[in-house]
């Protein structure tokens, strides 16, 4: 918490691996209560210990959780306009196949009734449906035809209003409680989502209702047989273990890293996995349970891959491992420079050597260090440049960084050594992070 307390990381956090730690916290406390009443000798140090976590759970990770919805209200109203508006573009285009479908229904039912079969079938036609099918007079306009009685149907040729799916705008007088209503089959589709329909209330109450239900499950589980058991338990284990998939997920579609400190990730795999080497792997356990280490051992695995998962995404990058196409598009903090496309517009603050400032000798180069600012920046230009580098001013911190440059008709660097010289800088405003 310490650590996010700016909007910008919050929202790079995964809101549900904070709600599995925490729903981890508190299975363990209320646990740690129904042991301690059950095993007297215990009482105290389970007391405690549950005290502890139920603390960690009401006051920390409530208030965390709630910290991370709230830098997230944006992105979800974003979300619910996109899901809005593409729930409203599916409705238009049902509409629009279903009039395609009417027309031509009309069409072909006005073809085969000016078509007929026989002479006999065009005499025996009533008057009426011949009346249907002959023109409107001409001076009869649509206005008319409409004002006409229910009795008498409208012509076939008559002309019907469209639906062209414009939105109807209607704004008061003082302008407020503008609404955008798209007039369809009866169903208004606002513009404007309301995002306080799922408020942090109702996650509230959903976190304890999940917390209780899974804990009389496991009370009620004790009592299976001995293979339907071991299956429930194991996939509660696999659950509760995989709080780091939600954050993977989360750096893929975000594009981005650092959500997490490798401190705080592998001091929570390490705590969390204590229990589960107590109960799968110590004979002697407090419950009595069978020592069952393959599982174990599948457990441990399964929560070091998300570990390393998590690692090489802040290293290598969040989208390394999945395809392009398999995500939304992110903007590149880190786009790989050529020589022949920055040649012509290099980026402003770009310190390069000239005649004038480069130095011809090494004493008048460390002179020139001493004496001249300009003149050192040219040499350490120049000194860079030999490396396959430039050197930028940032204009925020001031200071002279070394960026890698391809040169002209050069492939880029795409082993490890490569992207990681590229995360030491970042366009624009990004830089600052890095510096």
């Amino acid at each position: 918490m310490r650590e996010a307390n700016t909007s910008s990381t919050r929202s790079r956090i995964s809101f549900y691996s904070i709600s599995l730690l925490a729903l981890g916290d508190g299975f363990a406390g209320i646990t740690f209560l129904f042991v301690g009443l059950a095993v007297r000798g215990l009482w105290i140090n389970l007391i405690a210990t549950a005290f502890l976590a139920f603390l960690s759970v009401m006051f920390f990770g409530m208030r965390f959780l709630l910290d991370i919805w709230t830098a997230q209200a944006p992105e979800r109203a974003i979300r619910a306009r996109e899901e809005a508006e593409e729930e409203r573009q599916r409705q238009e285009r049902f509409r629009a196949t279903l009039e395609r479908l009417r027309a031509e229904q009309l069409q072909r039912e006005a073809a085969s009734a000016e078509t007929p079969d026989s002479p006999v079938t065009a005499v025996a036609q009533p008057a009426a449906d011949i009346d249907t099918l002959a023109p409107p007079p001409a001076h009869i306009d649509t206005a008319s035809a409409d004002s006409a009685p229910p009795s008498l149907p409208l012509p076939v040729t008559a002309q019907r209003p469209t639906d062209t799916g414009a939105a109807a705008v209607f704004m008061p007088s003082d302008q407020e409680g503008l609404v955008a209503a798209q007039t369809g089959t009866g169903n208004q589709i606002a513009a404007d989502v309301d995002t306080s329909t799922t408020s942090f209330g109702s996650i509230y109450i959903r976190f304890y209702l999940v917390l209780f239900a899974t804990l009389f499950m496991t009370l009620n589980a004790i009592s299976w047989p001995t293979g339907l058991r071991r299956a429930y338990f194991t996939i509660l284990a696999l659950i509760s273990l995989s709080f780091w998939v939600p954050q993977i997920s989360r750096n893929v579609q975000r594009n981005c890293r650092k959500a997490l400190t490798l401190e705080f990730v592998i001091g929570q795999s390490l705590l969390r996995l204590v229990p589960f080497i107590y109960f799968y792997a110590y004979k002697g356990n407090v419950l009595f349970a069978d020592r069952q280490p393959y599982i174990l051992i599948a457990l441990a695995a399964w929560l070091w891959i998300q570990v390393v998962l998590l690692a090489s995404q802040e290293f290598i990058g969040p989208r390394w491992f999945i395809r392009n196409d398999w995500a939304p598009p992110a903007y590149d903090y880190h786009p790989i420079l050529r020589e022949d496309e920055e040649g012509a517009t290099m980026p402003l603050g770009l310190s390069e050597p000239t005649s004038n400032s480069a130095p011809t000798s090494p004493l008048l180069e460390r002179r020139a260090s001493l004496s001249s600012p300009m003149t050192r920046r040219g040499s350490i230009a120049k000194e860079a440049k030999g490396k396959g580098k430039r050197v930028y001013n940032c204009a925020i911190c001031f200071q002279d960084l070394e960026v890698p440059v391809i040169e002209a008709g050069g492939s880029s660097d795409t082993t490890v050594a490569g992207i990681l010289a590229r995360r030491s800088y970042m366009p624009l405003f990004g830089g600052l992070d890095e510096v």
